[in-house]
């Protein structure tokens, strides 16, 4: 990788970094979410086995299954009928350590084609409302695709412009609003190293910065967007620090309405009681790493306002 690049990893990692990049290069595992709104894990792991698919249980996400080949998944009339979607296990994760309950009111900033949306929905038991939020409408038509698929009912789609002034008076109406505001933030993609071993050397100084510009801008917009008991999850599919605990850093300096809420204290209660430390140096905060979890690298953290 760019020297740039591997200096900021031995910062980060220090003497784990050898162990850390050698994942990286490793190959990723196939992993689904199973559609708790129409299946469960174990009827379709049996309809997996039956087409003869070698599949496990994903070790840590309670929705899980890990094919170790890639496979045609998307021919088998369970796809199609929406028992299931590919998503990786730490993505799982995220969405299962959101808080999101049913009948909470949701707003997803940079939803995409939609793969925490369908997880969030899912655990919402198609109760409340999800607000998905894009600015790629090619996207958002894949989403809608995605949801139908899915039998997911209770979401509302909406693209966004552009423009700075535009974006605004369209979030206006969410404001001081949402029970729960899921910040899925473009960024580098280091953590899907695995996937996609090209990014690491498309990467540069100035792209990186241009990411973390961005970053801030949509944390901040999330604060305004939460309502006056209202939480924040701000993900990334990325193991730099700039990207992730700096980027919750700078927001709570410019805010002081709102604080960091440590992911240990919701383990239990979404079944995750037996995933590994996190390897951030901010305990609070998780970030999900090949080597120590066997999924993407992906970071989560948790913020909620001050109580009064």
């Amino acid at each position: 990788m760019p020297p740039w690049l591997a200096e900021r990893l031995i910062h980060r990692y220090g003497d784990a970094t050898e162990t850390e990049i050698e994942a990286l290069a490793g190959r990723a595992p196939l992993d689904l979410r199973v559609n708790s709104l129409k299946s469960s894990r174990d009827d379709v792991l049996g309809l997996l086995t039956d087409h003869g698919f070698a599949a496990t249980k994903t070790p840590y996400s309670p929705l899980g299954l890990r094919l170790s080949d890639p496979v045609p998944l998307k021919s088998l009339p369970a796809f199609g009928k929406g028992l299931f979607e590919i998503q990786d296990e730490a993505s799982q994760i995220a969405a299962l350590l959101s808080g999101v309950a049913p009948r909470d009111q949701v707003l997803e900033l940079c939803a995409g084609a939609g793969g925490k949306t369908l997880a969030l929905g899912a655990l919402m038991q198609n109760k409340g409302q999800i607000y998905a939020l894009d600015t790629d409408k090619r996207r958002l038509q894949e989403l809608k695709e995605r949801a139908d698929r899915a039998r997911l009912t209770n979401l509302q789609i909406h693209r966004l412009t552009l423009g700075a002034e535009k974006r605004a008076d369209q979030l206006y109406r969410f404001n001081g609003q949402m029970d729960l505001v899921v910040v899925d933030a473009p960024c580098s993609g280091s953590g899907t190293w695995r996937r996609n071993p090209e990014l690491r050397w498309r990467l540069d100084e100035e792209f990186l910065a241009e990411a973390v510009a961005l970053q801030r801008s949509l944390l901040l917009e999330a604060m305004m967007l939460a309502g006056p008991k209202g939480r924040i999850a701000y993900m990334t599919c990325s193991i730099l620090g700039e990207e992730n605990e700096d980027v919750i850093d700078y927001a709570l300096s410019r805010n002081d309405q709102w604080e960091l809420t440590d992911y240990h204290r919701k383990l239990g209660d979404v079944g995750l009681a037996d995933l590994p430390e996190t390897a951030s140096h901010a305990p609070e905060m998780l970030q999900l790493t090949p080597a120590r979890h066997g999924t993407d690298g992906f970071f989560l953290a948790l913020l909620q306002r001050c109580p009064e």
